[in-house]
């Protein structure tokens, strides 16, 4: 790819997405008009621009010029300026231009911009109103630009210097010049690309701002793992490595710039453990909320309750186990009760028997129901009959507003039952209790404890179960549930027993085979067999533990979508990235979008794609159904929020359940080959398991049964809480 340096004219904007993070346009330079690409923010038809980026040639679009960095030209001789300010700003003539050029010379607009009304004073002709009125002008049209122009020499690229224009505006200039490794707290920068860029600004490694970005950068790191803290010595020796130094001088050091942090209040020491001052403030609501919860709160009278019970059996003419029948007069008596168990032991039933009750002794009771993620909370309004949703959009979360649901302004229910609790991490379990009324509202929380822990930080089931929360759990396994193989032999593996398999039986398999790419080709085989079977694309999943190497995510779902929906006339294709989407294809939703309705781990099947034209100012639209809602996708929304499905992780399959799950056990994921994984992947299914790999790496699953330590202080925090009660 040619790079290349251009001076020309936007003669033409073709599509500019809401943000203007990705503009297309007609760019005339050298008698010669080019296509431009790129997140081109701020600029305008007949403006004058320059350019720096590299030629490439796009498959439908022919060549474009990728733009890596620009500038808008500003008015820069003294004739420039006196005719920019006269024609382009209100109340300011000829005059007036000459005027102010006079007084502040031909750096007058950098001048204004960067000193603010307060320059023009002295001005004749100028008077505080007109001065206010023409900082305020500049800085609308200029402002921007004058930060992107400041920033790009630092090495920052378009996208970088926007978002610190968009946090810290025109301080972005000083902030950045003074302390480069601030740009590792902004979204989707990081400590390293801020260490590069402050590197290339001349500024030493021993800095004390670099080991500041580098406590806080282990400790985010910490979070993306599964912390809520890091205990100080692992967070000083991961320092240590990070910053590759030796010298125990300048590692006593590191001891100081933790005290200024904590000093400034960014992060918070309990005792040895060090934490975000935002996962701190979580833990310390969570465990308030849960200690005003877990008050005896009496319903009715236990025989009223097993009367209703008794009325719930003959209705549905099923028969409640006595531990299920504990669980509802349990929940009756507690604000806060936790019900979990492996499948088959009837958590559904029980959920329902809990709502059944509550209706019979006051029919104007109300219940929410939700999930953590949108599957879950679908699978849930399934399974009971009721209305139910994410917690995000229970609690009317949006992002970087209150969410409608809060502290002031409580949640107005009787029961509030939450489902695939594993699922639930510290900061949106301190949203969720923080939005409930203790007083009015009780609290069912439902999940199977074995599975794997939330992907975000904390390990909330678990810590309030260790900490003592009222908890029943379910162990009887139904009658009808022990004919399913599926259902005996995830209970098989959760006690660390291999798999039996009976003869006869079609809901479980095991297909050995050695080497990996052999493995694909089988799982490719047998997803064509699960389709001639009858069963849809909509019915069948594969799982991966990982999204690297021959059997991970990204390799099989190239693999399942050449197999499961070839290329044809009829379906209309395009490529995002690195990636093709086809008309048909199963995506998943990677993110939360408030705006569209959904949210990550959505899983959806693409029903048209609209090709973009650039003649006709017609940009490229994805079309999706989820859960029988249609939503809209442009390029770099698809680009960002958007991946196929056929094959994804355990992790983003928990929560929700398909009929059929396949999935590869194999050595080349010898380091994620755990209990917990093989146990959540095969209780994803309703009918049936297939599991496709070696007997040595499917033992050594079974056999592992350490999990990950997490760092959490909840469970403790709770324990304190109870014992001053």
């Amino acid at each position: 790819m040619d790079s290349c340096e251009l001076v020309g004219v936007i003669k033409h904007i073709v599509y500019q997405s809401p943000d203007e993070s990705f503009v297309v346009a007609k760019f005339k330079a050298n008698d010669e008009t080019l296509s431009i690409v790129g997140p081109l923010v701020g600029i305008k038809r007949e403006q004058e621009v320059r350019i720096w980026g590299h030629r490439k040639n796009h498959s439908r679009y022919g060549e474009q010029i990728q733009v890596s960095r620009f500038e808008i030209s500003l008015p820069s001789t003294v004739q420039q300026i006196i005719e920019y300010l006269s024609s382009s700003v209100k109340n300011i003539g000829k005059k007036r231009a000459e005027a102010i050029v006079a007084k502040l010379g031909e750096d007058c607009l950098k001048t204004i911009i960067e000193e603010g009304a307060a320059s023009l004073q002295g001005i004749k002709g100028i008077s505080d109103k007109k001065a206010a009125e023409l900082y305020q002008y500049l800085l609308k049209n200029f402002e921007l630009q004058y930060v992107l122009s400041a920033l790009f020499p630092q090495g920052l690229t378009v996208n970088l210097a926007l978002k610190a224009y968009r946090a810290w505006g025109f301080n972005a200039i000083h902030l950045v010049q003074e302390n480069p490794y601030l740009l590792s707290d902004l979204t989707g920068i990081g400590f390293f690309k801020a260490d590069l860029i402050a590197k290339n600004m001349g500024f030493a490694d021993n800095t004390p701002y670099r080991r500041r970005a580098a406590i806080k950068h282990l400790l985010l790191e910490g979070e993306n793992q599964g912390h809520c803290f890091l205990p100080k010595e692992v967070l000083l020796r991961n320092l240590k490595q990070l910053l590759k130094e030796n010298d125990e001088q300048i590692i006593a050091q590191y001891e100081e710039e933790l005290e200024v942090l904590l000093a400034n209040r960014e992060l918070i020491a309990e005792g040895e453990c060090i934490y975000l001052y935002r996962l701190h403030q979580e833990e310390e609501r969570v465990a308030q909320k849960v200690r005003e919860l877990i008050f005896p709160k009496p319903f009715a009278t236990t025989e009223r309750i097993r009367q209703c019970l008794d009325l719930f059996e003959i209705e549905t003419g099923l028969e409640l186990a006595p531990e299920q029948k504990q669980a509802i007069e349990t929940l009756f008596q507690t604000g806060l009760c936790i019900l979990t168990g492996g499948p088959g032991t009837g958590k559904t039933l029980t959920v329902n028997g809990v709502i059944s009750v509550l209706r019979k002794i006051d029919q104007d009771a109300k219940v929410l129901l939700a999930s953590p993620t949108g599957r879950a909370s679908q699978n849930l309004a399934e399974i009971t009959g009721e209305a139910a949703g994410t917690i995000h959009r229970l609690l009317g979360f949006r992002p970087g507003e209150i969410s409608e649901y809060n502290e002031d302004e409580n949640l107005d229910c009787d029961l509030l039952v939450i489902d695939e609790v594993s699922m639930l991490d510290i900061s949106l379990a301190a949203m969720l209790f923080e939005a409930l009324n203790p007083i009015k509202t009780r609290v069912l929380f439902v999940g199977d404890s074995d599975q794997l822990p939330s992907v975000g930080p904390g390990n909330v089931l678990q810590d309030l179960i260790e900490a003592g929360v009222k908890t029943i759990r379910l162990k009887h396994i139904f009658r009808q549930a022990e004919t399913s193989q599926i259902i005996t032999n995830a209970h098989r593996v959760n006690k660390g027993e291999m798999l039996q398999l009976k003869k006869g039986k079609d809901d479980f398999y095991f297909l050995e085979q050695e080497e990996p790419e052999n493995i694909a080709e089988l799982i490719k085989a047998v997803s064509l067999k699960i389709i001639e079977m009858g069963y849809s694309i909509k019915e069948l999943q594969v799982l991966s533990p990982m999204h690297r190497g021959s059997l991970g995510t990204k390799a099989l779902n190239n693999l399942l979508q050449g197999t499961l929906n070839p290329p044809g006339p009829q379906l209309i294709q395009t490529q995002v990235g690195e990636t093709v989407y086809r008309e048909g294809d199963r995506v998943m939703q990677l993110k939360n979008n408030y705006d569209k309705g959904v949210f990550n781990g959505d899983v959806g099947f693409i029903s048209e794609i609209i090709p973009a034209k650039q003649k006709e100012d017609q940009p490229l639209t994805i079309i999706v159904e989820i859960r029988g809602e249609f939503v809209d996708y442009s390029y770099e929304e698809a680009f960002d929020e958007l991946s196929l499905a056929y094959c994804m992780t355990v992790h983003k399959a928990q929560g929700g359940e398909v009929p059929v799950i396949i999935m590869p056990v194999s050595n080349q994921h010898y380091y994620m080959l755990a209990r917990n994984l093989l146990y959540t992947g095969i209780t994803r299914a309703k009918e049936k398991v297939i599991l496709i790999g070696t007997k040595n790496a499917l033992a050594r699953a079974i056999a592992n049964n350490k999990t990950a330590q997490r760092y959490t202080g909840l469970a403790e925090r709770l324990q304190k809480a109870f014992f001053e009660q």
